[in-house]
């Protein structure tokens, strides 16, 4: 009509169009309406402009009437157009690559139909590859498994699978559409997979021959029948293959598949076999296409039919994959604490904040996926807790500080995992009667910000790690263990240490002279097998030594011990020491309480110095071989908690 016409007015003057339009709304057809105006500048524009706004015209009642709202801004302004369903190549062209003929109607190609092509085939179930891309949603979700969404997905997506060309299929026609899978599948959202088959066993036993068709006598080998499923849904399926050329038996074949990220996925695998002999192969799983990494699984189809493994959310997979491969195997402790963590909305948001809390997060559950907290709430909230007072912990900065777990904290034997020193601001770590089993790990080195590290009263076995070199270690506590092999001479670079209580191991060696070296004011190495001598340099800080039931120990008593100043218990007990107790040891008149050295090899007399000795309350000198007179030290075991044993 031209001019600038709204819809309400166009209704008003055009009767007849009012009157069809009614007619049409009344007959229970839902009828869209322009809701703006629109403005015609030529005559000779007869047909509506395309890119209009729409809205759907609400049912009413038989002769209510109607009024037309203003152009309703929230909705997609593509989202109903308008268009000339007759083409032309300038003004009004075929969508998706189709060609418009001389009668200006479109010849479609790619899938495209409708009035100028413009409607795509996607969400068909068939992966179309000029609309594989992220504009079309990857074909609507067509070419990937876990988007696809009809009966026909994955049929004929692998032309050539793990690029077998040459084989006979058992059990199925040799019709690619006996395979099932998403070659290809482009959507990064989705987690990249390699499966690798090698190792084959190769069968030429001629009474088979005649199974294969093969009459010439070649050896052959077999791949075993794949199907990979994960949350459910069919990944790749691919039937039996019988590889009738020697040279492929040999080599490895490798596909690469997608599945979403956070899924838990199976492998199953079923073997050819003729008679009593069957056809294994290896088949491992890789994240990415890098076959020169650690697999994520990988088993002999002889010796596993099943293989589970998960695939942690895209954020943790990026996170985690850097420090082991097992976040994807579900059977190891790692593998179930990335599965637990993918479906925690916390820790997906640590994850997008950056590296450091998650990964705190992800310690802290797999040591309770390890030993299992005796807490209804298992899921481990760094600074929060598990909901019993025998697990705590103490953040900065949301960062933790200290974890310590009381005695029976735990409701299961477990190792304390490697994972653990990703608490990269641990400070004290306490994990005492406990249970933990195995070896500790070298990774305990990491936790550079450590100064006390408590793991007495567990089931620790092999040597302590020489990886031990926190400078700010004040405090080492590996008693009452089965820890073996020398005490690391590395322990004298720690040189904040002042406490090492190593007592009820199987330790063996020389006491490292190195250690004199630090500011010790305890050192306990009782109920060890340590040999050779007491060294004559210790820490002139030194408060206590302890050298119980040591009997390989020999030599003599040092007498340096006597310029220790500072120490009140001196314990060497049950040793091969021998030779007189020397008289500098009455130069500690003001510190020195108690004196074990009894069950040795020690000669002489008492010393008359020791009746300087005003603190003495304990002086055990039985088991011994000395001679001579005590009376030096009775004035001064008159206290009520003295005790003389001689």
């Amino acid at each position: 009509t031209g001019g600038n016409v709204s819809m309400q007015e166009y209704m008003d003057t055009e009767p007849e169009f009012r009157s069809i339009l009614l007619n049409i709304v009344f007959n229970g057809t839902n009828v869209s309406l322009v809701t703006g105006s629109v403005t015609l500048n030529t005559a000779e524009l007869s047909y509506s402009p395309s890119g209009l706004r729409w809205f759907r015209m609400r049912e009413a009642a038989r002769g209510a009437p109607f009024n037309y709202p203003t152009a309703d801004q929230s909705r997609p302004v593509d989202e109903i157009l308008l268009s000339c369903a007759s083409c032309d190549d300038n003004e009004n062209p075929c969508s998706f690559g189709g060609k418009c003929l001389d009668d200006s109607t479109c010849a479609c190609v790619n899938g495209g139909s409708g009035a100028l092509c413009k409607v795509p085939p996607t969400g068909d179930g068939r992966c179309n590859p000029y609309f594989n891309n992220e504009v079309y949603g990857w074909d609507g979700g067509d070419c990937c498994g876990g988007t696809c969404r009809k009966p026909e997905c994955g049929l004929g997506g692998l032309s050539v699978p793990f690029g077998i060309e040459s084989y006979y299929e058992q059990d199925a026609s040799t019709d690619v559409l006996s395979v099932l899978g998403y070659g290809s599948c482009k959507d990064p959202s989705m987690a990249p997979l390699t499966l690798e088959l090698k190792d084959f066993d190769v069968f030429n036993k001629t009474e088979w021959y005649s199974i294969l068709g093969n009459e010439d006598g070649d050896p052959f080998c077999s791949t075993a029948a794949i199907n990979v499923r994960c949350n459910g849904v069919t990944y790749l399926y691919f039937p039996q293959y019988i590889l009738n050329n020697e040279s492929d038996c040999g080599r490895s074949f490798t596909e690469t598949i997608h599945v979403p990220f956070g899924s838990q996925c199976e492998l199953s695998t079923n073997i050819p076999c003729f008679g009593p002999y069957c056809l294994n192969h290896t088949i491992s799983v890789y994240y990415g296409d890098d076959t020169s990494s650690p697999p994520i699984r990988s088993g002999n189809t002889g010796d596993e039919s099943r293989l589970s493994f998960g695939v942690p959310s895209e954020c943790l997979t990026d996170v985690l994959r850097n420090y082991s491969s097992s976040i994807f195997d579900l059977s190891t402790h790692q593998g179930q604490a990335a599965s637990s963590l993918s479906n925690d909305g916390i820790s997906e948001f640590l994850c997008s904040e950056g590296p450091n809390l998650v990964l705190e997060r992800y310690a802290l559950t797999v040591l309770n996926a390890s030993v299992h907290f005796k807490s209804s709430n298992w899921e481990p909230y760094q600074c929060h807790g598990w909901g019993i007072p025998a697990v705590k912990t103490t953040c900065t900065n949301f960062s933790v500080t200290s974890l310590v777990l009381e005695p029976d904290a735990v409701s299961q034997v477990g190792t304390i995992p490697t994972e653990l020193f990703l608490l990269s601001n641990l400070q004290e770590l306490v994990l005492r009667s406990n249970n933990f089993t195995s070896t500790i790990p070298t990774e305990i080195g990491l936790l550079t910000s450590l100064e006390s590290l408590e793991l007495w009263e567990n089931g620790l076995s092999g040597t302590i790690p020489s990886e031990i070199g926190m400078s700010r270690l004040s405090a080492l506590a590996l008693s009452t263990n089965e820890l073996t092999g020398t005490i690391p001479t590395e322990l004298g670079l720690l040189s904040s240490l002042s406490g090492i209580f190593l007592d009820e191991n199987a330790l063996t060696g020389p006491i490292p002279s190195e250690l004199g070296a630090l500011p010790l004011a305890t050192l306990s190495l009782s109920l060890n097998d340590l040999s050779g001598t007491i060294p004559s340099h210790l820490a002139t800080s030194l408060q206590t030594l302890m050298l119980y039931a040591n009997p390989n120990l020999s030599g003599t008593l040092p007498t340096e011990l006597g310029n220790l100043q500072y120490l009140w218990n001196l314990a060497i007990v049950g040793t091969n020491v021998t030779g007189h107790i020397p008289s500098e040891f009455g130069l500690l008149s003001s510190s020195l309480a108690i004196v074990e050295l009894w069950a040795n090899q020690l000669t002489g007399p008492i010393p008359t110095e020791f009746g300087s000795l005003t603190e003495l309350r304990i002086l055990a000198l039985s088991l011994n071989n000395l001679t001579g007179t005590i009376s030096c030290c009775t004035a001064y075991l008159k206290h009520p908690n003295s005790s003389l044993l001689a």
